[in-house]
């Protein structure tokens, strides 16, 4: 199953299967698992800055396919 990390339920779960023996979690970032290529990456920065912003075009891919452990959300302070 494929996760955006972006919801706190989802945090939640992460943290959850990290500290149980029971459960399994793996997070692998686009390089990792190489199902979209760096170009279609690149293509898709270069969308979000058109449509939103670079700041927040770069935050959105980071968050989608990089899966930082910080995640920066658009409107949060």
């Amino acid at each position: 199953m494929r996760i955006s990390p972006r919801s706190n339920h989802a945090k939640s779960m992460l943290d959850v299967a990290r500290e149980s023996s029971d459960w399994f979690a793996q997070v692998l970032t686009v390089d990792n698992t190489g199902t979209i290529s760096r170009e279609a990456v690149e293509i898709q920065r270069r969308e979000y800055h058109g449509i939103y912003s670079d700041e927040a075009g770069d935050a959105l891919i980071e968050q989608e396919c990089f899966c930082p452990s910080r995640l920066r959300f658009s409107g949060s302070y």
